[in-house]
């Protein structure tokens, strides 16, 4: 039930999909009640929803069985999103070892595209969701403001406002209420 394959017992293997027979490969794995269960590349060939999923589950099962996942992965996003702690290991050593906020925050070559996205802008943003609280705060920490076409930046100043365009001098269009206007 957890991993959503009822009625799947009817099918003949060969005619499911791959994500279906990873399901039912999962769920016979849970039906043991594992203390530790080893994942080699779970995310492997599996779609944003699909992973969004797996997951959820891996995380759900992990606090509600008080178990432990050790997996093996290259999917940077996974892991930063649904990993507690992370250990890079290279030509069989241990390079690094942490909390995966930790871990992968400052490396430069296993990050997260968001992570990448906002280096040398924003600290600390890491998941899709960390940037979403980000660009969030623009607006409520008042960095941003919806700004008349016709406001001039000394104006601006003497009224405490940044510009948009000395936080994004790139930007010529953005939605109106993060404050950028068409130019």
């Amino acid at each position: 039930e957890l991993v959503n394959v009822q009625g799947y017992e009817r099918k003949n293997p060969r005619d499911l999909s791959f994500g279906e027979k990873e399901r039912v490969a999962l769920a016979s794995i849970l039906a043991a009640e594992p203390k530790l269960l080893f994942l080699d590349e779970p995310t492997r060939g599996l779609d944003p929803e699909s992973k969004h999923f797996l997951g959820s589950l891996f995380s759900e099962w992990v606090r509600e069985q008080n178990r432990t996942i050790v997996m093996a992965s290259q999917d940077i996003e996974f892991v930063a999103e649904y990993a507690d702690e992370v250990i890079w290991i290279g030509h069989g050593k241990i390079l690094q070892a942490g909390s995966a906020r930790d871990v992968l925050e400052d490396n430069l070559f296993f990050s997260t595209q968001v992570n990448r996205l906002f280096r040398g802008f924003a600290k600390k943003v890491l998941t899709v969701s960390d940037a979403r609280k980000k660009i969030a705060s623009f607006t409520t920490h008042h960095l941003l403001h919806p700004v008349p076409r016709e406001a001039s930046s000394a104006k601006m100043a003497r009224n405490g406002l940044v510009s948009p365009k000395k936080i994004f001098p790139e930007a010529t269009v953005v939605k109106p209420w993060y404050g950028v206007h068409e130019q």
